[in-house]
């Protein structure tokens, strides 16, 4: 039997501009999130890790600060994506913090550890809260950010491998002796002396699913 669906008009102010659409007898458990249907809770209700909303449950919504949930939002409905992905993508970068450093070293800081604008300095890049940061990602990335189809692009398109997109898993990203491979080897599953597709985006893959929970 077909679902039935249900649409409740939403009143004037804040999110709340959207329909509700609730799905009675039937379930979807769509495993990147962007397509589930929002579950019959009240929007903006903590649930675990994610928030309720019109849209569905947001991965780490509700524990990530408010401001940088909305900024992820914003630019989630520019581009036609799951603000979960953002938020556990800079969750994974930096634990949103936007004074975080790479233990790793090159250089990289902050909320979006690959990014310092252009004219900023490193003190007044850091010297940012982390939504003011989050507007940046928009101006760093720009179109790049409608070709995102999963968790997996979002997180790909941070380590610069776009030309990753749909490949399988076991495309081989980097191999021993590139720069790229050093400065990542924690990060090779099994010491196979490569890093794969499916190395760079584990991470983040668990953590965007952790954040449903």
């Amino acid at each position: 039997m077909k679902p039935l669906l249900l649409f409740l008009a939403m009143g004037k102010g804040g999110r709340g501009s959207l329909p509700l659409l609730f799905a009675l007898g039937s379930s979807q458990n769509g495993a990147q999130g962007a397509s589930r249907l929002p579950s019959p809770v009240l929007p903006g209700k903590s649930r675990g890790n994610a928030l309720v909303t019109e849209r569905g449950p947001i991965s780490w919504g509700a524990r990530a600060p408010a401001a940088l949930v909305e900024e992820a939002e914003e630019i989630a409905d520019r581009h036609g994506l799951d603000p979960g992905w953002l938020l556990s993508s800079w969750r994974n970068e930096s634990g949103w913090n936007p004074a975080a450093h790479n233990s790793i070293g090159g250089g990289l800081f902050g909320l979006l550890w690959n990014y310092l604008p252009k004219g900023m300095t490193p003190a007044q890049w850091l010297a940012l809260s982390a939504p003011e940061q989050a507007r940046y990602y928009e101006q760093l990335y720009g179109s790049a950010l409608d070709s995102l189809h999963s968790i997996d692009d979002t997180r790909l398109l941070g380590w610069g491998r776009r030309d990753l997109f749909g490949k399988p898993d076991s495309t081989v990203a980097w191999r021993r002796g590139d720069p790229a491979y050093a400065a990542n080897a924690s990060l090779d599953a099994g010491k196979k002396g490569y890093l794969t597709k499916g190395d760079l985006v584990a991470h983040g893959r668990a953590l965007f699913q952790e954040g449903l929970q």
